[in-house]
């Protein structure tokens, strides 16, 4: 066997060593990460981003306690709320858009140390009165703020319909009025003189427990008793021909009819009965 000759090339591995620039670059750069979270740290605990100055916008029914309250939920309140940054503003608009009045609401927190909160409102449709107080009522039927005249920015006096029932003196700020009450309301607030070729200069509507819904002409005098509707038996839906009738019987009698409940069958549109 031949011998290898020691001239042989043996082969090299070349091992290359990490420079100690390129350590020295990485571990600069892990301190300044390190110095920018901690600075990040320090600024959003700061007490100086602590929340101090609250805006509340397009409120009208709704007091700015009760948004303010509703914002800070279980914190301490205004002047000393948590830190700006880390301030749930999700969560504080929702228990905001929870308060009776309020359909919506958005809250953003301004740098350094402000909460702007913008309310969007129930738009009234028309003031449901009982013995006990003025409610203003939306058009899903929901009482949600109490008030003393016509509600803040609406253009003209509202319908009112005032409800004489025992039942009445329960309603509160929140709650629903009933759906059969609702349906039949929203038809008759809506009619008026001129719908009925009437010579009265209002109308009014009220509820008893007896009669149910009447409507009385001012100053005319005269008086339509509509009745008492349930959702199977008496259907709201049965108003539109009740005001057709009316209608037909003011033009005949030209307004010189007293008193006439309205309950349409067949060919008749009601009977008269003395005041």
């Amino acid at each position: 066997m031949p011998a290898r000759g020691g001239s042989q090339a043996r082969r090299r591995v070349l091992i290359r060593r990490a420079s100690a620039g390129a350590s020295w670059t990485r571990m600069a750069a892990v301190a300044v990460m390190l110095a920018c979270a901690g600075a990040l740290y320090g600024l959003t605990n700061a007490s100086v981003l602590d929340v101090r100055r609250t805006a509340v916008e397009g409120i009208a029914f709704t007091g700015r306690g009760a948004v303010v309250a509703a914002l800070y939920g279980e914190s301490p309140g205004e002047g000393a709320a948590p830190n700006v940054v880390r301030f749930d503003t999700a969560a504080a608009a929702a228990r905001i858009a929870a308060l009776p009045a309020v359909a919506g609401a958005s809250v953003r927190a301004v740098l350094p140390d402000r909460l702007v909160v913008t309310v969007r409102e129930r738009a009234p449709l028309l003031v449901w009165v009982t013995a006990a107080e003025r409610f203003a009522v939306d058009a899903e039927g929901r009482l949600f703020a109490a008030v003393q005249e016509d509600p803040p920015g609406v253009d003209g006096p509202l319908p009112t319909v005032s409800d004489e029932r025992r039942s009445a003196a329960g309603l509160r700020v929140g709650e629903q009025l009933a759906h059969t009450d609702l349906l039949v309301a929203r038809q008759l607030v809506a009619v008026t003189p001129a719908l009925l070729g009437s010579r009265a200069r209002t109308l009014e509507i009220h509820v008893t427990d007896n009669q149910g819904y009447v409507l009385d002409a001012r100053p005319t005098g005269w008086s339509a008793v509509f009745g008492i509707y349930t959702a199977s038996t008496r259907p709201p839906d049965l108003v539109p021909r009740q005001v057709q009738c009316l209608r037909s019987l003011l033009a005949d009698t030209g307004e010189a009819l007293q008193r006439v409940i309205l309950a349409p069958e067949g060919g008749s549109c009601g009977t008269y009965l003395e005041p």
